[in-house]
């Protein structure tokens, strides 16, 4: 199930406080309102163990309303740290420092949803999935009938892409391809009506051909939807084709940033150059493999 991010409220699927004005959190974290027309404002965050050693090391980003931005580096660069951060979800034993700021609606509330990377991980299997989505659209939706969570459950995985929605309502996560997994988890993060998706190596546990059309239905979702997202892939050829901004970090530092199409043509580190290189290396590889196959 994704986890979704809803200020005052908390369940075994959601977690977050009330984003009070000034609110200082455990290890001086602090959430705030950002300004007008961003969903999204982090700034100087700092995740550590202990006193000496640092995970991330005051990073600071914002996401727009509508904006896609792509986080990207090598494993253990600190993004999917700063992800989990962002939705407080996090261990007790890493302290986190700095500040969070989510926009807030009308009522005072703001939910964030997060996609994780392992969909069969993020599935519970003693669930069938439409039964799932329908208990996750009640539990964000107080009040709503069990009736009408069911057609909204069918509605979110027509959205999804999911072909006969109503007859694969009953199906369990096992019976299920690894593709069809991962858009129920998106399914899953939409029942949480978020203005902001945040993708954690959403695509990498699929083959290149499914990974292709996941790509291209969160991009149509956040398009429709007018929804915010922050991507994180080791891989940046994929992030290029769905984000417009680009952040590269490595050892929990923010190393470039700058507009997806600058950054590929005009790279200005180092460590941005040679992820290029490692890319297009992959990408000439799998080019060669699938020719010696076909």
């Amino acid at each position: 199930m994704a986890h979704c991010r809803t200020w005052a409220r908390a369940s075994h699927a959601c977690v977050g406080a009330r984003a009070d004005r000034g609110l200082a959190a455990e290890g001086g974290r602090t959430v705030n309102e950002p300004a007008t027309g961003q969903l999204l404002s982090v700034d100087s965050l700092t995740i550590s163990v202990g006193q000496d050693l640092v995970l991330v090391d005051r990073i600071s980003l914002d996401v727009a309303e509508g904006e896609t931005v792509g986080i990207v580096g090598e494993s253990g660069s600190g993004k999917s740290l700063t992800l989990r951060a962002i939705m407080g979800i996090l261990p007790s034993t890493l302290r986190v420092d700095g500040t969070i700021n989510f926009s807030s609606t009308v009522d005072g509330s703001q939910t964030a949803a997060m996609v994780f990377q392992e969909p069969s991980l993020a599935l519970n299997p003693t669930l069938r999935v439409g039964r799932l989505l329908q208990m996750t659209w009640r539990r964000h939706h107080p009040g709503c009938s069990d009736k009408d969570a069911r057609a909204a459950a069918i509605t979110l995985m027509s959205d999804v892409g999911i072909a006969q929605a109503e007859s694969r309502f009953s199906a369990w996560p096992h019976e299920l391809s690894g593709g069809m997994k991962q858009r129920i988890v998106i399914a899953s993060a939409l029942a949480c009506e978020p203005r902001l998706l945040l993708c954690d190596e959403a695509t990498t546990a699929l083959d290149v051909r499914v990974q292709a059309q996941i790509l291209k239905l969160l991009s149509v979702l956040v398009e429709d939807r007018g929804l915010g997202m922050l991507f994180v892939s080791h891989d940046l050829a994929v992030v290029s084709l769905v984000c417009e901004r680009i952040i590269v970090m490595n050892k929990g530092t923010i190393l470039e940033t700058g507009r997806t199409a600058d950054v590929l043509a005009d790279p200005q580190h180092e460590y941005t150059r040679a992820l290029l290189d490692a890319n297009l290396s992959r990408r000439l590889s799998m080019v060669h493999n699938e020719g010696e196959t076909s």
